[in-house]
């Protein structure tokens, strides 16, 4: 049996690398447009947490795992679910300002929502054996919305890529998020 756990309202903003995801007004975005890839890159980077976050504990259930995959990526999930069999999803909205080519930002509020389905392996395993990670995009609907400082996404990007990866043996943790903002406001400039 399943068990769905959802964060209190107002909670929903996630904050990735470059921020939550928002959205619900204008015209849909495309990741073929700067700001759609500027998306599938921050969603990229969930999944490859993920998948680091599962190859240091491929057994871990439940809230273990989502616990883990919150301190990797500063992302706190809308929603969880864990199934019996160890396996954890979670979804999340996703939102960020635009980045213009120069590094400033720009007048859009962009999002996605997605979900992370990480399924359990065996520890001592070769790849293969360790599980698997998947992201997939999903409606934003039911009260999932990208939201980030309070603003709702200006336009949703959609057609992201999906991604899925066999769990692989243990990815060191990351000392520090990277920054990317070239607005001056990243340690060192």
């Amino acid at each position: 049996m399943a068990r769905w756990t959802r964060t209190a309202p107002g909670a929903t903003a996630i904050a990735l690398l470059a921020g939550a995801l928002a959205g619900c007004a204008g015209d849909p975005g495309s990741v073929d447009d700067q700001g759609g890839s500027q998306v599938e890159t921050v969603v990229a980077h969930a999944h490859r947490a993920m998948v680091a976050v599962r190859s240091r504990d491929p057994e871990g259930t439940g809230q273990a795992v989502v616990d883990a995959f919150t301190e990797e990526t500063m992302v706190e999930p809308d929603a969880t679910r864990h199934d019996a069999d160890g396996t954890v999803h979670l979804t999340a909205a996703i939102a960020m300002e635009e980045v213009n080519a120069d590094g400033t930002y720009g007048d859009e509020m962009l999002g996605a929502c997605v979900t992370i389905t990480a399924t359990p392996g065996d520890a001592e395993g070769d790849v293969g054996q360790r599980g698997t990670v998947s992201t997939r995009q999903v409606e934003c609907g039911d009260g999932l919305v990208p939201v980030r400082n309070d603003l709702h996404a200006d336009r949703l990007v959609q057609g992201l890529a999906p991604h899925e990866d066999e769990v692989p043996l243990p990815i060191p943790p990351v000392e520090h998020v990277p920054c990317y903002s070239g607005s001056g406001d990243c340690p060192g400039g």
